[in-house]
């Protein structure tokens, strides 16, 4: 991890390259902040082909949104969206967010962190 005083980015970003599963977790605010741009970015430049089973990004939509689907957010910029669109967001935002049913979300997290770990080396 990086030192008080030291730019966080590149010890975190260092770190992000050997995540098996990176965890994006989505708000009405993400994508307005540079720092978390910067951060699924560079998740999806770890892992950019979504459908390899050994290494994940899951973007979880934390809170309720005031579009329909994440990459509706008018902050998100069009590579980002791309991007969004090849991966699944959980839950469904149609079907709510993680808060909605938080015990039972959370036990289906805990299961896609699972299948993936369990693809590993």
């Amino acid at each position: 991890m990086c030192k008080p005083g030291q730019p966080w980015d590149s010890g975190y970003f260092e770190w992000l390259a050997h995540a098996k599963v990176i965890i994006v977790l989505l708000s009405e605010n993400y994508f307005k902040s540079n720092a978390c741009k910067r951060e699924f970015k560079q998740a999806c430049n770890c892992v950019p082909d979504p459908r390899v089973l050994d290494k994940s990004v899951i973007p979880i939509v934390v809170s309720e949104l005031s579009f329909k689907y994440p990459n509706a957010d008018p902050n998100c910029p069009a590579d980002l969206k791309a991007e969004l669109n090849q991966r699944n967001c959980f839950p469904d935002p149609s079907q709510g967010h993680l808060m909605c049913d938080f015990d039972n979300n959370m036990a289906a997290v805990v299961g896609l962190v699972q299948s993936v770990l369990g693809h590993g080396p």
